[in-house]
C-alpha cells in the first residue's frame, strides 16, 4: 500500500483491520499464514460476530466487513506475489444486511437553511460559506477537502483537482458557479486576512487556512459542518454533504457514470445505491428522457386532447 502511494492513514486503518485476524490465529495456534484454510476463515468470521468493542457493543455490520475486506486483500497479494499457491479467501462473502442506504440526506431546503445559518460579516464566515458551498458542489471527501491547496481551485473553468484522493487516486471534479462565486470571495476578503496576520506571512500553499494561517484540519473542517448543521436544526456530517451531492444528481437525472467518477468511486456498485436513495423521482427521469418512453407519453396526450374535445362538444363548448 505505500508503493502504491496509499495514504498513511488508510496504511493504518488497515493494519488495524488485520490486527483482530492475527489475533484469531494466534489464539488458534496457527503461527504459519499458509496453513489457513476456509475453514479457519469461516471460524473468525462466526468469531466476528460474538466479539464485542471496547464499549461492550457487538461490532456493526461495516466494522466485520472491513475487517473481513482486509483479510481478503491480504491473501489476494500473498497470491499475487506467489507467497501461497491457493487463496482460501475467494469466496468469502459477508452476510447480507450490508446494502444499507446512506442516512441523512439533506433536501435542498434544508441545504439552504443550513448556509443562510452562516454569518458573512466575518472572515471566518466567508472561508465556512465557501467550505460549505465546495463540498455541497463537488462532494468531495472530508480528507480531499482538507488537503486542497490553491493550486487545486481553478476559478476560471471551474474544476478541482483531487491528488491522492481515496485509493491513491488523483481526479478532477467540476466546481459550480455559486461554489467558486464564494471561493473567490473567501480568497479575497478571508484568506489574504488571515495569512497576512499569520506566522507563516502568506506562505502556505493551504487553500483552508485557520486565523493564525495555519492549514486547516480536518477535524477543524467536520467540527464546522457539525456546528452550522445544528444552528439549523439538522444532524449534518461532511460525509452527509456527500451523500446529498450524489443523490440530488442522480435524482435530477445525471448519469451514474459520470457521478461515480466525481465521487472518485471505481466501483459502480458503491454509486448505484444513490438511485435508490432518489426513489420514485427516478421514474420521472426515466419517462421524461427515455425515448420509448416520451413516444408513450406523446401518444397519452394525443389521446387526453382528443377525449377532451369531444367532451367539449358534447357541452356545446369550442373545443379544447
Amino acid at each position: 500500500m505505500q508503493v502504491r502511494n496509499y495514504s498513511p492513514r488508510s496504511v493504518e486503518h488497515f493494519v488495524t483491520m488485520l490486527t483482530a485476524f492475527f489475533e484469531y490465529l494466534k489464539a488458534q495456534g496457527v503461527g504459519d499464514i499458509r496453513r489457513v484454510g476456509k475453514p479457519l476463515l469461516r471460524g473468525y468470521q462466526a468469531a466476528l460476530h460474538e466479539w464485542r468493542n471496547a464499549e461492550g457493543k457487538p461490532y456493526s455490520w461495516a466494522t466485520r466487513a472491513a475487517k473481513l475486506q482486509a483479510v481478503r486483500r491480504l491473501f489476494e497479494w500473498l497470491e499475487e506475489v506467489g507467497k501461497i499457491l491457493v487463496n482460501p479467501a475467494v469466496g468469502l462473502e459477508e452476510e447480507k444486511g450490508g446494502d444499507r442506504l446512506p442516512r441523512n440526506v439533506l433536501t435542498e431546503k434544508q441545504v439552504e437553511r443550513m448556509l443562510e445559518g452562516v454569518d458573512l460579516s466575518r472572515p471566518q464566515g466567508l472561508r465556512d460559506r465557501a467550505i460549505l458551498e465546495v463540498f455541497y458542489s463537488t462532494g468531495i471527501r472530508l480528507g480531499e477537502m482538507a488537503a486542497l491547496s490553491l493550486g487545486d481551485i481553478d476559478l476560471v473553468s471551474g474544476a478541482v483537482r483531487v491528488t491522492q484522493g481515496k485509493g491513491a487516486k488523483d481526479r478532477v471534479v467540476p466546481l459550480g458557479k455559486e461554489a467558486a462565486r464564494w471561493v473567490r470571495e473567501y480568497a479575497v476578503k478571508g484568506r489574504r486576512f488571515f495569512t497576512a496576520k499569520g506566522k507563516a506571512k502568506g506562505k502556505t500553499r493551504a487553500l483552508w487556512v485557520n486565523q493564525w494561517g495555519d492549514p486547516l484540519s480536518g477535524l477543524l473542517i467536520q467540527q464546522m459542518v457539525k456546528f452550522y448543521g445544528a444552528k439549523a436544526g439538522l444532524v449534518v456530517t461532511a460525509h452527509a454533504l456527500r451523500h446529498t451531492f450524489a443523490t440530488q444528481l442522480v435524482r435530477n437525472g445525471a448519469p451514474v457514470e459520470a457521478v461515480a467518477k466525481m465521487l472518485g468511486h471505481s466501483d459502480l456498485r458503491v454509486t448505484h445505491k444513490y438511485t435508490r436513495v432518489a426513489g420514485v423521482d427516478l421514474k420521472r427521469t426515466q419517462e421524461a428522457t427515455h425515448p420509448r418512453e416520451r413516444d408513450e407519453m406523446e401518444k397519452a396526450k394525443v389521446e387526453i386532447t382528443g377525449i377532451r374535445g369531444r367532451y367539449a362538444q358534447d357541452r356545446g363548448e369550442a373545443g379544447p
